[in-house]
């Protein structure tokens, strides 16, 4: 299997539209999290304060969530890192769970030769022009 990136700009375009609305759904929950704590902070009524305490649980439990994903993919041992990387997993993983880890793998690949393409193109140009990195400068490989 070959991953060449994104087959079409309509791809990165829908990705980037995703990635908009997701911005824009955080965005609205701050807006209305903070209105709700202005109410509740110059109101003083029982449906401010409910309101308010019921929408900090939900965001504290989506955080939550997140954090613990978060969390479970920097912690990953390096051998599993190596062994997604390269597409083998252990016999014992699900089905389930490999076509995922596989579908991720590919997406993983396809953004960062995107991302290669897009400095190749738009950012090394002759009036710019890329500078080999030195590595030396840090103790180990990043």
């Amino acid at each position: 299997m070959t991953d060449k990136g994104f087959n079409s700009a309509n791809e990165l375009k829908n990705g980037t539209q995703k990635l908009a609305i997701i911005t824009g759904v955080a965005g609205a929950a701050a807006v209305v999290y903070g209105l709700l704590g202005i109410a509740t902070a110059k109101v003083h009524r029982v449906l401010c304060v409910c309101s308010f305490g019921l929408f900090s649980v939900i965001l504290l439990l989506y955080f939550i969530a997140i954090s613990v994903g978060l969390l479970t993919v920097v912690l990953v041992p390096d051998q599993r890192v190596a062994d997604f990387c390269n597409g083998t997993m252990p016999k014992s993983t699900p089905n389930w769970l490999l076509n995922i880890l596989e579908k991720a793998r590919v997406k993983v690949n396809e953004l960062d030769n995107k991302i290669i393409d897009v400095v190749d193109k738009y950012m090394c140009k002759t009036f710019c022009p890329c500078v080999p990195v030195n590595y030396s400068l840090w103790p180990e490989p990043l």
